[in-house]
């Protein structure tokens, strides 16, 4: 008997909507990753083919890899991975397979703090709100800087590795996606 969203308890729903989120971002990341290389590697030519097309593509995937981590990883916010790792009444039938794996993720997380300031401080400034210093230095979105987005992409590794292994525990599951765009074939029908 297959197990559906209509079947799947409360806290079933909201790994799974926080999981696909992760994922969802984790794509957009090797997109991103994959137009820049691109660009990197043989120049403009294609890009300027369709030039405000690929600019926003390009803006799309940092707006969706800022905005959404943050929305993953704001306190603030109703469906936060920590509130996922800490909310005991939302886990209740779970809390004893769990706690094992809360504990330890909650302590690991910490590593990641300079990187989700890093993000709340891009969103707040360059998509949250206009800052009056906005103008000043609208190229540098830090956490597309090499370094930073690696650690980005680790963090959200090592969220999908904890979403993952909670999943299994609860027999929750994301369906499969039945697309993957490969940026490198496009490129070359383009060319």
């Amino acid at each position: 008997m297959d197990i559906g969203w209509d079947d799947y308890d409360i806290y079933q729903k909201h790994v799974t909507m926080v999981a696909y989120e992760v994922e969802t971002i984790i794509e957009c990341c090797k997109h991103y990753k994959s137009l820049i290389n691109e660009i990197d590697n043989n120049g403009l030519d294609v890009v300027n083919i369709a030039p405000s097309f690929f600019l926003e593509i390009i803006s799309s995937l940092e707006y969706k890899i800022i905005v959404g981590t943050r929305k993953i990883f704001d306190d603030r916010s109703g469906g936060n991975f920590k509130k996922l790792l800490n909310s005991r009444s939302l886990n209740e039938k779970y809390y004893n397979k769990l706690k094992d794996i809360f504990k330890q993720s909650l302590e690991e997380l910490k590593k990641y703090d300079d990187i989700m300031k890093m993000i709340k401080n891009d969103r707040n400034k360059y998509y949250g709100h206009l800052e009056r210093n906005f103008f000043d230095d609208i190229i540098t979105n830090k956490i597309f800087e090499k370094q930073n987005f690696n650690k980005l992409n680790k963090l959200l590794d090592w969220a999908w590795h904890v979403l993952s292994k909670i999943m299994q525990k609860t027999n929750a599951f994301i369906p499969e996606k039945v697309y993957n765009i490969d940026v490198n074939k496009l490129f070359a029908k383009l060319k």
